[in-house]
């Protein structure tokens, strides 16, 4: 999977302690054969198409090792976790996650609201 340069200008990068909810705490995020891909760290939203995009996970054990993986994903809320709708756990198919290439989303800021205020 690869994100074309101009992508990283377009999209944006929200952290998930800038969340308010349901995500602010570090949810474990697994495939759906049942296997461990990491935490969840944020999401990467498209400001045009009003959507997100990418989960970012932490697959990391020492070091960060941040990855984009492709939406959806469904949140379990009893389990703590957010179950992604892939079948290959395989951390090396996934574009590593660099947030300094990305906007940071704010929405309170024009460029990067998804619903800019209205005039």
């Amino acid at each position: 999977m690869a994100i074309d340069p101009a992508d990283t200008t377009r999209l944006c990068f929200l952290a998930n302690r800038r969340l308010q909810g349901p995500l602010v705490d570090r949810f474990d995020v697994w495939e759906r054969a049942g296997g461990r891909l990491g935490t969840f760290e944020g999401v990467v939203i498209d400001p045009a198409i009003e959507r997100a995009r990418y989960i970012v996970v932490d697959g990391g054990r020492l070091l960060p090792d941040w990855r984009l993986v492709p939406l959806p994903a469904q949140l379990d809320m009893v389990h703590q976790q957010l179950r992604v709708e892939i079948e290959d756990g395989e951390a090396s198919a996934w574009m590593k996650f660099d947030p300094s290439r990305f906007r940071q989303f704010n929405p309170d800021n024009d460029t990067t609201s998804i619903n800019p205020p209205s005039e």
